[in-house]
């Protein structure tokens, strides 16, 4: 079972299609759109500009590929007989390689751009396409995925072994995350739309944030049985798989598909669907880490080293021994997430989530212990601005507070930091709907905030 990609509103259509072929390129990178410049000077300066764009994109860095602009090498369309020169034909001067996981055949965009003014958003369109169709497909793919297979999966369309710096990814995907949310399918339809309307409606009520971080995670823990049952014989086990698979799926955040994506990719023998879900396993991850939070009283060499202001009395970093690495967000988003931190060390329950408009009293103790520029009516203000609905402004957006954004400000940060680290950031992470996974062993707390009592 695969997705059905001619449901994938395409906005490349205009100008470039998708087509399959017969084999690989393996001289081409899929993501990465070619240009045939044919030596001339303007294109191959229009292919720079774009790709030093592209580079300067951070929300492309959460997205499920490193995508990338390059000029076509010359020795590819010279001969009128290559395979490439086939799929170019005589008009088109684009082509895009593009894997797609849950199918083995290899796609490519082609197209045609003539205008050198229309090259940056004819690139920016087919990678979007790319992503969308991505989107479509990855559901499937996991759906699908046996595992005396998943090497053969992993190794997808090459015919040599893909090595991927799993490292370097998961330092480019955090960094990607400095950008607030990672790109959505947007007009593709629902990607569980092959379970059936039973369990697109039980994904719809999981989207909906009402189920709890716990169930959430058995859930995703549930995979592989979905999976089994999506396989079985007897129409009633096939129908409660499919319900426990749109649970799980549900269930991913964006960066924890990012994750999956990238362990498709990834060639390790033998490597089974509970070795991936490891990947995306909090509670495993924050058993296994080597880095801890600490907090550092602020000092001058800080300014210089970090650019953390004076303002801090006390500033936060990920540590590892000796060697400590900054944690950058904005007051509000500091003051949250030391909460979070707070309720784990004082009372260190599993799984707890710290109600902030039940603790206005914790906010504001919390705010004088961590900065110097503490003001009783400032800082009552700033608590009050994260629930207040800003109707005031009939130009300005509704929105429902800024606590929602004090959590995208906390992941971002987590994000920036961990993208020079070895680790992912996700066992660090707390928000309205993820807890703290690592142990109160692992969070220095200063005294004075261990007095903090937190409701």
């Amino acid at each position: 079972m695969i997705a059905d990609i001619s449901q994938v509103y395409l906005y490349s259509k205009f100008f470039a299609e998708l087509i399959k072929a017969d084999s690989p390129i393996n001289e081409l990178k899929d993501g990465v759109v070619y240009v045939k410049a044919n030596n001339d000077a303007n294109w191959n300066a229009a292919v720079s500009k774009v790709k030093e764009s592209f580079a300067n994109c951070s929300m492309r860095g959460s997205w499920l590929m490193k995508y990338d602009i390059d000029v076509l090498p010359e020795d590819l369309y010279q001969n009128n007989d290559s395979f490439v020169s086939n799929l170019l034909g005589t008009e088109n001067n684009i082509i895009m390689p593009v894997f797609l996981p849950d199918r083995m055949e290899q796609y490519y965009f082609v197209g045609a751009v003539t205008n050198i003014e229309n090259l940056e958003p004819a690139a920016s369109f087919l990678s979007i396409d790319v992503q969308k169709l991505i989107e479509a497909c990855l559901p499937y793919a996991l759906s699908q995925m046996e595992e005396n297979k998943l090497e053969e999966l992993s190794k997808g369309i090459y015919e040599e072994t893909i090595h991927n710096a799993w490292a370097d990814e998961i330092k480019r995907i955090n960094a990607g995350m400095k950008a607030g949310p990672s790109f959505r399918a947007l007009d593709s339809g629902h990607p569980l739309t092959m379970l059936g309307d039973d369990a697109v409606k039980e994904a719809e009520r999981i989207k909906k944030g009402n189920v709890a971080y716990v169930e959430r995670r058995k859930y995703i823990k549930n995979l592989p049985s979905a999976i089994k049952k999506l396989r079985n014989d007897d129409e009633k086990v096939i129908k409660e798989g499919k319900k426990e698979y749109a649970q799980a799926y549900e269930s991913l955040s964006e960066h924890e598909r990012v994750l999956i994506f990238m362990a498709l990719f990834e060639n390790v023998k033998n490597k089974t669907i509970n070795n991936i879900l490891n990947i995306i396993d909090r509670e495993k991850l924050a058993s296994q880490t080597k880095y801890s939070i600490v907090f550092q009283p602020w000092e001058a060499k800080y300014s210089k080293d970090y650019n953390l202001k004076d303002y801090y009395k006390k500033c936060l970093f990920i540590a590892d021994g000796t060697n400590i690495y900054p944690v950058k967000m904005s007051k509000s988003s500091m003051v949250v997430y030391t909460l979070s931190l707070i309720e784990k060390v004082t009372k260190n329950k599993k799984n707890a989530i710290v109600d902030i408009e039940a603790n206005n009293k914790a906010f504001i103790d919390t705010y004088k212990i961590l900065f110097n520029d503490y003001n009783e009516n400032t800082t009552q203000k700033m608590y009050v601005q994260l629930f207040k609905r800003n109707t005031d402004t009939p130009v300005a957006p509704i929105r429902s507070g800024r606590l929602s954004e004090n959590y995208k400000d906390i992941e971002a940060a987590l994000a920036e930091t961990f993208q020079n680290l070895d680790e992912d950031y996700l066992p660090f992470l707390a928000n309205s709907t993820t807890p703290l996974a690592i142990d109160a062993s692992k969070i220095a707390l200063p005294s004075e905030l261990k007095t903090i009592k937190i409701h």
